[in-house]
Formats: structure tokens, C-alpha cells, sequence
């Protein structure tokens, strides 16, 4: 029975009235699809994310990765900007240089940097970087011979005999708020075990953090994934409906009994006496041509799915969903964009990016230091005369020219008006140090002159100068290109 319009007012009234209540994050809030009123209540964002609650937007996330290609293709493009590095030193002296950087490399292969030899240090940060931005964070510790143990977000708890409130979702802080300790647990099936506590000075802990008193880290995605996963819940309803409507049907209008095929009728009778006739129509192999009298009429049901406005509307949400990792849209939809777009769009999201890639570099500099302590320990590496520390870098992959025929002219010329330096242009495109360039280009020229090859090609100095005149007798570029004796 239909209910009454005074009831059916105060249920929408109920839904359109705010409620005053303590707001957490949407994606675990079982049920709330309404709009409601914050609390005068503050609370840390810790309490606002309490055990059980990260639990489920961890699964969430997760499970948002590993279903959905959009979510995966997210996190798989911001790792492209975020987590890539190479070691430089910048050492003056060539020979102690080379030696640190050999030294990296040798502590950067699987065996000497995962405990569990799995992973290389470039595979390791990407791992680390996506956990943090899947599950909020992720620890590595510093074992003893020098590698590193990774600790997922969920394995980090409270261990079971605390006492006082100095310990939050497994980390134990002072007053001030620094880490003292980590309580790690090992998985049993869906449960916890408590395994054992870990000084702060052992601990890498690489978190997302977004105010100052929070101590566990919290997903970025914790604010797109339920648009996420209505996009594809959306995208499955909508494959299963197109799927349907492949099931098509023919609807004919005849005035007569003739069929335009062959019939089967099929009659049968229930319970109750009532007869059901149910025809079918043979139209054999190959095409069918229908010789329809006047006024009948045949046509196949037809339904147009996915409507446009679906998928529009489907594009919006995802739109908005991985604008958590700040990476432009254009970027989904290539055939969408322009070249001026997207290339405006890049230059922005590489600036969003600078302070993620920071991050990275934070853990990966004191890896470094550790490594580099440990080695001056061993006598595995000597300061040079005159020198206190290590000067280095961590240099994120380079970006390309995207038009080299524009780009490279529009990079010299900032370099001759002194807008930049040489080393901001080689680092920026190449990734690499300007003094790397140097050396490659000089071991270059000396296998050039060695082997008595003559090469044509304007040397990268003179690119870009005003073409000699070949008919001046003081031009010094027949003799340039002699191979040196």
C-alpha cells in the first residue's frame, strides 16, 4: 500500500535535513549517502580514522588497485614521475667519485638491498612509494647487514599489553609527538600476531601526512576511491546491459497467416487448462530476403547502450577520482588532447609532482647516509683530503623533448640569455648530471681521434652558430674534421 504524502515528506525531509555528527571518511562509512553537518567537535585525524575503519579503506584501495584499470593505470603513471632516481655524486675528485658511485650500485642490487632478495632498490622505492599511496604508509627497516625489510601499513598495530595512551594505530610517541617505537605484527591468515617492537632509530617510515599531529599516515585516495568504485560498478552494470541487448528479437505485422519462413508452432498446456503457443522462425543460412505485402512490416528490437549521457557521466567520475594523484585528464584520453593541452598539463602536474619526489628523496638520502656510515666504518671508503661529507644527488628520471625540432632551439637560446645553466638542461631533459655529459662526450672524442674516424656531424658546441663561409681561407673546419694523428 502506497504510504501516505505526509509520510513521504517527512522521510524526504529527513534526507534533505543536515545531522550533526562526527565526520570521518565517506568510502568507510557504512550507509551514508546523505550530506551532513560537521561536529563543533575536533578531532585528530587519527580518531577520525580509527582500527577498524583503516582496515576497511586499506581493502578498499587495495582491492580498488587490483579490480580496476583506471585505479592501477593511476598509480602505475604517478610512480612513472614520482619514484624513479639515479645516484649522482658530485664529488670534484673523478676517481673518489666514481668509487661512491660504484659503491651505491653495488648496494643497490637485489641481494645487498632487500632482505628477502627480491627487489632491486629501483623496484624497492617504487614498491614503497605506491604503498604509501595505497595504504597511507609503509615502514622499511635497517637490518644489520645493511638491507632492507619492508612492513606493510596493515602489520602495523597496537601491541596487546598497552597500558597507557602513548600508543597510536602501533606507534608509540612521546609528548612531542616523535616516533619512539614500532609494534609489528606477522599475518596469520586475516589475523594478527604480535611479533616484537622496533626502536624509531631502525625505522624508515614513508607516510602520507596531511596535518601536523597525525602519526599514521592516510591514502590520498581516501577521497576519490568511492568515486572509483562507482565508476566501476557503473561499467559493469553497463557491460551487462550491452551484453543483454545483443539478445536481439524480430517483431513482424502481417495481415495474413503467411510467415515470411518457415514456422514452428509449439503448443502446451499448465494446470489450469490455459494453452501457450510459442512460434520460432527458420531463416536457414546465409542473407534472408523478406517479400513483405503491403501494410506488413518486420524490424529487429534495437536498443542503443551505453547511452552517451552514461558515458559521459562515466568519464566525469573518473575524471574526478584521479585528480587525488593531481594527474591531468588529458592524459587518459589521449586522443582528446591537443599538444599545447597536454603540454601545459604536464608542466603543472611536474610542479605537483616536485614536492611528492621530494618525499622519495627524504628516504632515499638517509638509506645513503646510512650506507655511507656503514662503509667509512668498514674502511670501504676514504674522504678525500680537504673533504667533510659526500656531496650527492638524487637526480628523477628526465623528461624528453616533446617537440625536439622547438624545443631544443628554445633551450639554447635560454642557456645564451643566461636564463639557465647547462647542467638545469641536461638534468631536466636527460636526468643525468651536466659533468656525466662531459665525461661521456670526452670519452667519445678520444675513441674518435684513436680510431681515425672522420665524423661529419656538427659537434654540439657549434649547434645552433651561423654557417662558416666556405669560401674564407681562415674557416678551421676542413681542419676540425681531419682525425687527429
Amino acid at each position: 500500500m502506497a504510504s501516505p504524502p505526509s509520510a513521504r515528506r517527512s522521510r524526504l525531509a529527513g534526507l534533505l535535513d543536515w545531522t550533526v555528527t562526527k565526520l570521518g571518511y565517506a568510502v568507510v562509512d557504512d550507509g551514508q549517502n546523505v550530506r551532513v553537518q560537521p561536529s563543533s567537535a575536533l578531532y585528530s585525524e587519527d580518531d577520525h580514522l580509527p582500527v577498524r575503519d583503516r582496515k576497511k579503506l586499506i581493502a578498499a584501495t587495495r582491492d580498488c588497485q587490483r579490480n580496476f584499470e583506471i585505479a592501477s593505470w593511476a598509480v602505475r603513471k604517478h610512480l612513472d614521475f614520482v619514484a624513479s632516481f639515479t645516484f649522482q655524486c658530485r664529488s670534484k675528485d673523478r676517481g673518489f667519485r666514481r668509487d661512491v658511485e660504484q659503491y651505491i650500485a653495488d648496494r643497490s642490487t637485489r641481494q645487498a638491498f632487500d632482505v628477502a632478495r627480491r627487489h632491486p632498490r629501483r623496484r624497492f622505492t617504487r614498491l614503497l612509494e605506491a604503498r604509501r599511496v595505497i595504504d597511507g604508509d609503509v615502514l622499511a627497516l635497517k637490518l644489520t647487514d645493511g638491507s632492507l625489510q619492508a612492513i606493510e601499513s596493515d602489520r602495523l598495530r597496537d601491541p596487546p599489553d598497552v597500558k597507557s595512551g602513548s600508543w597510536t594505530h602501533g606507534i608509540q610517541t612521546d609528548r612531542a609527538g616523535r616516533a619512539l617505537r614500532y609494534a609489528i605484527h606477522t599475518r596469520n591468515g586475516s589475523n594478527y600476531q604480535f611479533e616484537r617492537s622496533i626502536g624509531a632509530e631502525s625505522v624508515i617510515h614513508h607516510a602520507h601526512w596531511d596535518r601536523f599531529d597525525q602519526v599514521r599516515g592516510i591514502t590520498p585516495f581516501a577521497s576519490g576511491v568511492a568515486r572509483l568504485l562507482d565508476a566501476h560498478e557503473t561499467i559493469n552494470y553497463a557491460v551487462a546491459k550491452a551484453k543483454i541487448a545483443q539478445l536481439f528479437g524480430l517483431v513482424t505485422t502481417r495481415n495474413g497467416d503467411d510467415a515470411p519462413a518457415p514456422v514452428t508452432t509449439d503448443e502446451t498446456t499448465d494446470d489450469e487448462g490455459e494453452t501457450k503457443r510459442t512460434h520460432e522462425i527458420d531463416f536457414g543460412k546465409g542473407p534472408v530476403f523478406l517479400d513483405l505485402d503491403p501494410g506488413e512490416d518486420a524490424k529487429f528490437l534495437e536498443n542503443k547502450t551505453p547511452p552517451m549521457e552514461l558515458v559521459n557521466f562515466i568519464d566525469g567520475l573518473i575524471s574526478l577520482a584521479i585528480k587525488v594523484l593531481d594527474i591531468p585528464t588529458c592524459w587518459l584520453w589521449e586522443e582528446k588532447a591537443t599538444w599545447h593541452s597536454a603540454r601545459s598539463a604536464a608542466l603543472l602536474y611536474l610542479r605537483s609532482a616536485a614536492e611528492k619526489r621530494a618525499d622519495v628523496v627524504d628516504v632515499l638520502s638517509e638509506w645513503a647516509d646510512w650506507q655511507f656510515a656503514r662503509a667509512f666504518g668498514a674502511g670501504i671508503l676514504r674522504l678525500p683530503r680537504g673533504m667533510d661529507k659526500i656531496d650527492y644527488a638524487w637526480v628523477p628520471a628526465g623528461v624528453p623533448w616533446w617537440n625536439p625540432a622547438q624545443e631544443v632551439m628554445a633551450d639554447i637560446k635560454a642557456v645564451e640569455a643566461g636564463f639557465q645553466s647547462r647542467s638545469d638542461v641536461v638534468l631536466e631533459r636527460t636526468g643525468r648530471e651536466y659533468t656525466d655529459l662531459l665525461d661521456q662526450l670526452e670519452f667519445e672524442e678520444d675513441e674518435i681521434r684513436r680510431r681515425r674516424i672522420r665524423i661529419t656531424a656538427a659537434a654540439p658546441a657549434t649547434i645552433g652558430a651561423e654557417p662558416s663561409d666556405p669560401s674564407d681561407p681562415s674557416d678551421p673546419s676542413e681542419d676540425a674534421q681531419e682525425p687527429a694523428e
